[in-house]
């Protein structure tokens, strides 16, 4: 008979290796249950970043999530606005990453840039309330596995022309001090395919 001995804890760390912090650490809120729900699973979790409102759920579900609801999600749910979740985010101290759909937009590239720009609109001036420190906006959601086309290719070539409008018209905003008022610092994420060819 071996025994095998395992350092844990304390004596397990290396010389000049910190652990790893809540910033490398975040959570999805997919809105399938109720916000306390989602508060009592993470309170004492110590999270860096809060993803809202879910991935394919956004792209999916136009009945639930969407510019043209206050909020961006159907109040009839009983779900968080965005509101509520900006809020959330700044009570547990983690930034939070907003998930924007482009599936839907498909064709329909002037509604668009409509929808985005008096979403930023809404969004720079307060409308929502105060921003978490941390507050990224990511468009998009698996585009090869949301958009319709028959090949690959046509899903990327679609997805690409509504990120780029997506970016540059969030982009336009936060340089315009008209619409950014506070002077408010919002990064920009855009999804990439799993590989190369999907990109």
């Amino acid at each position: 008979m071996h025994n095998l001995f395992i350092r844990t804890g304390e004596t397990a760390y290396h010389a000049g290796i910190d652990a790893i912090s809540s910033d490398a650490l975040g959570v999805r809120y997919g809105t399938y249950r109720n916000l306390f729900r989602f508060q009592d699973q993470t309170e004492d979790l110590n999270v860096g970043l809060i993803v809202w409102p879910g991935g394919a759920l956004s792209e999916q579900h136009e009945d639930r999530y969407g510019f043209e609801f206050e909020g961006l999600y159907n109040p009839t749910t009983g779900k968080p606005s965005i509101a509520d979740m900006m809020a959330e985010s700044i009570d547990q101290g983690t930034g939070l990453s907003v998930l924007l759909w482009t599936a839907r937009y498909v064709g329909r590239l002037d509604d668009l840039r409509d929808d985005i720009q008096g979403f930023m609109q809404d969004l720079l001036g307060g409308h929502y309330g105060e921003m978490p420190d941390q507050m990224i906006l990511e468009v998009g959601d698996e585009f090869y596995a949301n958009f319709n086309n028959t090949t690959a290719s046509g899903a990327a070539t679609d997805y690409a022309a509504i990120a780029d409008i997506m970016v540059t018209e969030i982009a336009l905003a936060l340089a315009d001090s008209a619409i950014n008022t506070a002077g408010s610092d919002v990064t920009i994420a855009v999804q990439s395919g799993r590989a190369f060819a999907e990109d």
